[in-house]
């Protein structure tokens, strides 16, 4: 307990230090500034902060700052995160209706990157909020609405031209990422995944590569976290946070992990699934692909996010006794639905 203690005031200097830095680039003074918020994420810590300056006026900033298991496996990371940030910022800011957060510092030493709060409400809370149970259909009607704006900010994000190479797509490249994941479902003896079902996933991925005509496809940046915890909706706006490096790719990558996101929703008895099946049709209506589902391509995509997210929840030792009795229900769902897309003709 003391060990902890202790890394929490040590990071807390860190922030301190961070923040005199910041205001020091502007010659402002901090006269004070109150921690709102503190939001702890697997190798982050966000700081939600409302800084009071010197000339009276007041902000408030998001401070994440990257914990040791970061610092460890990317010296670069912090940077990295702040120039791609910046990248799309650039790309985005005179855009009204679709934005990003903006950055406005960053410490390379310190681990430490620094934003404007962006306006909004997240929009996963928003759908757990409203979405339960028996909404009224002008409620129905407004979470409808934000996922539109989600498909519609989507689609603008695949327009913006890729600046550098990259590399196309192979069969193998799925194969190869598939590889350790599906061996791992497999030698996880309290799971009904088997070698046989492993080449059944496999012979799926290789059928729809090939209906998928690959080299029809345009590549796009892709988010790679398109979650629903990651988009801010603010009466007619949007704004998308947590962009990590400018990845390029398929444009179902983005579409079916939202899509996914949405699914998961269903594992709580709470939502009805026609209200869920009625988000994703308006997503991928707005996206401007309502047949996506159809798409060899995104089926690919979509079994991915199923998987790992059988691999997450199938973990049972990570967890404990009351967790897992939620997580077997969940992983019982999953297989089921897994192997009805597999199988499916």
């Amino acid at each position: 307990m003391k060990r902890k203690n202790r890394a929490y005031k040590n990071d807390l200097i860190a922030v301190d230090n961070a923040l005199k830095e910041f205001v020091l680039q502007d010659n402002l003074k901090i006269t004070k500034y109150d921690i709102l918020q503190i939001f702890h994420r697997p190798f982050s810590i966000v700081y939600k902060i409302k800084i009071q300056f010197g000339d009276g006026s007041n902000c408030i900033y998001y401070l994440k700052y990257y914990q040791r298991e970061a610092k460890k496996n990317k010296l670069d990371v912090v940077e990295r995160d702040f120039n791609t940030t910046q990248f799309w910022n650039e790309r985005f800011k005179d855009h009204k209706e679709f934005n990003v957060i903006k950055p406005v510092y960053f410490s390379k030493e310190k681990f430490i990157l620094i934003s404007e709060e962006s306006k909004g409400q997240n929009l996963s809370e928003l759908i757990n909020k409203y979405g339960q149970l028996f909404p009224a259909r002008k409620t129905q009607e407004e979470l409808l609405k934000m996922l539109k704006l989600v498909g519609r900010w989507l689609r603008y994000f695949q327009t913006i031209p890729i600046e550098d190479k990259y590399e196309k797509f192979t069969l193998d490249y799925f194969l190869d990422y598939l590889e350790v994941r599906l061996n791992r479902l497999v030698s996880n003896k309290k799971l009904d995944f088997d070698a046989q079902f492993k080449k059944q996933v496999i012979t799926f991925i290789e059928e729809q590569w090939k209906k998928g005509e690959i080299d029809k496809l345009g590549y796009c940046y892709v988010h790679a976290d398109l979650s629903l915890s990651n988009v801010l909706i603010d009466k007619d706006s949007v704004t998308v946070l947590d962009f990590n490096e400018n990845e390029t790719g398929l444009i179902y990558k983005d579409l079916s992990r939202l899509y996914h996101q949405l699914a998961l929703l269903l594992n709580k008895p709470t939502f009805g699934k026609k209200l869920i099946k009625k988000l994703q049709a308006a997503f991928l209506e707005a996206y401007g692909l309502p047949d996506a589902m159809d798409k060899p391509l995104f089926k690919i995509y979509y079994l991915i996010h199923m998987l790992n997210h059988l691999n997450k929840n199938s973990r049972y030792w990570e967890h404990g006794f009351v967790e897992n009795i939620y997580n077997r229900w969940i992983v019982r769902n999953n297989l089921k639905k897994i192997r009805k897309l597999v199988t499916e003709k």
